[in-house]
């Protein structure tokens, strides 16, 4: 927790304050040395000390006419600084337990957890929805702070993890809470208190809970925890990562199907050039190996451009070895400047890539990089991905506006709406997927007892929550692969269900599929399949797959009609 005092007077306050107060205090003492000086009477340092402090009290007993110059000042500074500490003293404590008060009446209202430019997004799509947010943010010099209070949402300053500020912020009330600060070990611990309190009262109403994980590795251990593994009458929870979210958005909607559209089907192998250097650059790989299954007859090509590529590549496949047989990745070490134009015109005139995307954590440098690519001459789009706020971002919009060949996306103000993060409108559409197939599954006579998938969304764990996210993510990309375009409806796509494109979406589901298990983890295995180990006999081409697990893919297809005329009216009713 913050000094106290912390809470209460800012930095430019404390300073001010302290300045004031120690140059009254030198000034009284100067002033009454001078005063027993000019009148002789004896006195001893701590006689003038002690008069010196009587000053912040109005206390000094010397004639009016008397008093030196300097004494004259420090007997106003002194009280002054002192009624002003009072005060502001005073009215911050009546103001926070007016406004522990207020936040004890609440109910239905949402809690963040750290403010930073994408948390702040999050809080933005809240208050337009009309739900009431209390925000707890530990840096109480925090630059968003006070626009986040200007726009109505109640401010808490401490450890986001301390039990007694959760409780303080009505948690007790709350429908979600969004645990996003940087620190991976405090948004665990704040969700954790949600979920004990859950436990302990199953009277208290249901709430939602999102944790920001940035450790990748940590993710999948943690979804075999209680935490997260299954959804509980009245907790749920789920684990985000900005970077996967920005991810998943970006290729939902500036993805190759759609700005390609109807060149994508000429394409026996489609090559993606990834510019620049930044976390959003990997999820991007990681996200086109798990959903990037377009119809193409070869694997997906990706070329990454930057200037260490190599060495982030190397890492990223290490840390992911399934990467090298899902994808075909190259790495072109090369430095993006206007010194090295010509250069940088030789690499795209050798990779040829059908569509590139370009982002850079550094703002200053994404413009210069998207200046540098407006003046190549280039064949394909370039999905321009700015995340940052202010002067910059602006004006690289305001630069590429015009560009038939750009497009500037701010992908992290888009992608981190309240929406995407708790997942409220996808969710509807996984469900649907998920029961199509738990009662397909049931009748063909499958049991609990031989596949532990056949239960309930809400007992469904995590993971498999995911992977039916990811499949209803790639019904639009297999809409798209036979329409051709992006304003398909479920009667278009019904009329163009033939024998023949059933069988091309249905082997695109299972390359999906297999891409998504081996990217978690699983492997082949020739025996029955085993969670625990993740061993599965079904991670194979499509032409060694049994003709019953080829019939599951197809009957998934044949039901995308069923889940388009549901997505359908969903998006009419919201």
């Amino acid at each position: 927790m913050q000094d106290s005092r912390s809470l209460i007077f800012s930095r430019v306050e404390r300073t001010a304050i302290g300045i004031g107060m120690a140059l009254a205090m030198v000034l009284a003492i100067l002033g009454f040395t001078q005063h027993y000086q000019t009148t002789s009477q004896p006195a001893s340092f701590l006689d003038i000390l002690y008069n010196a402090i009587g000053v912040f009290f109005l206390q000094v007993s010397i004639e009016p006419g008397d008093i030196p110059v300097a004494l004259e000042i420090a007997r106003w500074l002194a009280p002054a600084c002192l009624s002003y500490t009072a005060f502001k003293t005073f009215t911050t404590v009546m103001s926070n337990r007016l406004l522990q008060r207020r936040i004890s009446h609440l109910s239905g209202h949402a809690i963040i957890c750290g403010l930073d430019s994408v948390s702040t997004r999050a809080l933005d799509t809240l208050l337009t929805e009309g739900i009431t947010t209390v925000v707890i943010e530990a840096n109480n010099q925090n630059k968003y702070i006070g626009q986040t209070r200007k726009k109505g949402a109640f401010i808490l300053v401490g450890n986001p993890a301390d039990l007694a500020l959760l409780k303080q912020a009505n948690m007790r009330n709350a429908m979600c809470l969004l645990a996003v600060t940087e620190d991976d070990h405090i948004n665990l611990e704040t969700a954790y208190h949600c979920f004990q309190q859950r436990q302990s009262d199953a009277a208290l109403p249901p709430i939602s809970c999102a944790v920001r994980i940035s450790n990748r590795e940590i993710t999948q251990v943690l979804y075999q925890q209680p935490l997260f593994a299954t959804d509980q009458p009245n907790f749920s929870s789920r684990i985000i990562d900005y970077e996967q979210l920005a991810a998943r958005w970006l290729l939902g909607e500036y993805g190759p199907d759609k700005i390609l559209g109807n060149k994508l089907n000429t394409h026996g192998t489609l090559t993606i050039a990834l510019i620049g250097e930044s976390a959003l650059i990997e999820e991007l790989i990681i996200r086109l190996a798990c959903i990037g299954h377009y119809g193409q007859s070869q694997p997906l090509q990706i070329c990454v451009i930057s200037a260490h590529a190599s060495k982030n590549v190397n890492a990223l496949i290490c840390a992911q070895p399934a990467l090298d047989s899902i994808l075909r990745i190259s790495a072109h070490d090369t430095q993006i400047s206007v010194l090295n134009a010509s250069y940088c015109q030789q690499v795209f005139n050798g990779i040829q890539p059908d569509i590139a995307y370009l982002h850079t954590d550094n703002t200053e440098q994404a413009l210069s990089w998207a200046q540098v690519l407006m003046n190549l001459e280039l064949a394909f789009p370039v999905v321009t991905c700015e995340s940052g706020d202010g002067f910059f971002p602006d004006m690289l919009e305001r630069q590429l506006k015009d560009s038939s060949h750009f497009a500037c996306v701010k992908v992290m103000e888009e992608s981190c709406h309240f929406d995407n993060i708790i997942n409220t409108h996808q969710d509807h559409l996984a469900m649907a997927i998920h029961k199509n197939y738990r009662d397909s599954q049931l009748e063909v006579n499958d049991t609990l007892a031989t596949n532990a998938s056949l239960v309930d969304w809400q007992q469904l764990p995590e993971t498999l929550k995911d992977a039916n996210r990811n499949q209803a993510d790639h019904l639009h990309i297999k809409c798209r692969k036979i329409f051709g375009e992006d304003s398909y409806t479920a009667e278009a796509i019904s009329a163009l269900l033939t024998d023949d494109n059933i069988e091309i979406l249905a082997m695109m589901e299972h390359d999906r599929w297999r891409a998504e298990k081996e990217l978690n983890g699983w492997r082949y295995h020739h025996g029955g399949k085993n969670n625990n180990k993740r061993l599965s006999p079904n991670l194979v081409p499509w032409q060694d797959l049994s003709e019953l697990e080829k019939e599951k893919d197809r009957d998934s297809v044949r039901h995308l009609p069923k889940l388009l005329t549901l997505l359908e009216k969903t998006q009419s009713s919201s």
